[in-house]
């Protein structure tokens, strides 16, 4: 049976030398001359290093169809890494590589945008959108869109009119 391990941040380098290390460093492994792995290992870590980004962008979209299905929830780094069965590291690393923020700030983004939209199309009042998105109160709902959209939410509905 073969024993696997984890490697947290995938790099050439990591792959690279965590190969050395089995294959090279260890006595008693596998011991043929390393010329014979390096086009093999090289191209490994290629195709590892693909599967890394799809798995990536894949695990990202799963989150972001997480968030927008919970947009009305007031949501916590935990209870997201929770109902992915996910840890929290993973989940910022995602986020940072595929977004350049972290989650809470995206899904912050998100509420906002899901603002925009329900100022733009239904007959909502400012407090009923802010509890619809699961802001604490009508101030914290203002002041989040203000920051982000860089104009009271007044001003934004007299602006697309």
């Amino acid at each position: 049976m073969y024993k696997t391990e984890l490697i947290e941040d995938i790099t050439v380098e990591n792959v690279t030398e965590k190969i050395d290390e089995k294959i090279f460093l260890n006595p008693g492994s596998i011991s043929l001359p390393k010329e014979n792995f390096e086009n093999s290992y090289s191209e490994l870590i290629r195709e590892t290093l693909i599967m890394q980004n799809i798995d990536s962008n894949f695990f990202f979209e799963q989150i972001v169809n997480y968030l927008e299905a919970h947009i009305s929830e007031s949501l916590t780094l935990e209870q997201i890494s929770a109902d992915n069965f996910t840890n929290i590291s993973k989940i910022q690393r995602v986020f940072r590589e595929c977004s350049n923020e972290g989650v809470i700030s995206f899904f912050q983004k998100m509420k906002i945008e899901k603002a925009k939209t329900l100022i733009r199309e239904t007959p909502m009042n400012f407090t009923e959108i802010s509890e619809f998105l699961g802001f604490s109160s009508v101030h914290h709902f203002s002041k989040k869109f203000k920051q982000l959209v860089k104009m009271s939410p007044s001003a934004y509905q007299r602006f697309i009119k």
